[in-house]
């Protein structure tokens, strides 16, 4: 009877070591299962974050490039645009220092255009004024060749309250008042900077800002240079040293009267294989001929 017992016991104890074993067994296998399960969800959520990742490039890129594009586009309408005012304001003078009293913009034009005795000489196509405190009067002359004459002669009002300058657009008189600003700082370390239009001179060299408008850099010579130069009548030595720094020079509009030439052969054109294309002034006003100029430094 006990060895029965024993024999029970042994058997029951075997039953339920295999039972621990298959369900130890089960266990592992869906253990195994789940991993394989997680691990395979991981992989297709991978791939489709890759994917959409994949695809958000794409569109990123995508929305840069037409960015970038349109970026482009708004530059090229804003160069137009400035090419277009700065076309409408070559023949522009900018009269400062004068007040009207209640005169109007063309009469005040006319009182200073007598100052500088080129009233008959010259013909105003409109004025008119800007500003109420500080009163600025904007001179639309009939022709660059007029303007000419006026910036000139315009060395008569030195001393005096009143002052002619080009009219510049909105970019440029930000340029040019950095361009003033540097030339301030030079003149604080005893250096003697001369600022011209998009530029300054010192010391025989030639300084500009860069493209982006926050530096000053000394501009490198050779190569080409077109200028639109009114008249080189009056120019001094600087001028003539600084355009001869280049191999080939075009000066457009450059009037000059057929009885200058000769001297201006003897000052500006020794080494230099002139072209010249001519031209004539209005034949009612003028009635004389004239020359354009353009060079290239042997």
């Amino acid at each position: 009877m006990l060895e029965q017992q024993s024999n029970k016991i042994v058997k029951e104890t075997k039953q339920i070591k295999e039972l621990k074993d298959e369900i130890r067994y089960e266990i592992e296998k869906w253990k195994k299962e789940q991993h394989q399960e997680m691990e395979k969800w991981r992989r297709e959520q991978k791939q489709e974050i890759d994917k959409w990742k994949i695809e958000q490039k794409k569109i990123t890129d995508k929305i840069e490039k037409e960015n970038d594009e349109l970026r482009m586009k708004i530059v090229t309408v804003e160069k137009k645009l400035e090419d277009q005012e700065r076309k409408e304001r070559r023949a522009n003078l900018v009269i400062k220092g004068e007040t009207s009293n209640g005169r109007l913009a063309r009469q005040v034009t006319e009182e200073v255009l007598k100052k500088l005795d080129v009233e008959r000489r010259v013909k105003v196509k409109d004025a008119f004024k800007m500003g109420r405190e500080n009163e600025i009067f904007i001179v639309k002359m009939d022709n660059l060749e007029d303007k000419r004459i006026v910036m000139e002669n315009r060395r008569i009002l030195k001393g005096t309250s009143v002052y002619i300058d080009d009219d510049l657009s909105k970019n440029e008189r930000e340029r040019q008042r950095k361009l003033r600003m540097w030339a301030n700082g030079e003149r604080m370390k005893g250096m003697n900077p001369r600022v011209k239009y998009g530029r300054v001179f010192m010391n025989g060299k030639e300084y500009v800002l860069d493209e982006c408008g926050e530096n000053v850099n000394e501009r490198v010579f050779g190569g080409r240079v077109y200028w639109n130069v009114a008249g080189v009548k009056n120019k001094k030595e600087d001028f003539w040293k600084y355009i001869l720094k280049f191999d080939v020079i075009g000066l457009t509009e450059t009037w000059l009267e057929e009885k200058d030439w000769e001297g201006y052969q003897k000052k500006a054109t020794k080494g230099v294989e002139v072209e010249i294309s001519k031209g004539k002034k209005r034949e009612e006003e003028r009635k004389s001929d004239g020359r354009n100029n353009h060079g290239s430094e042997r």
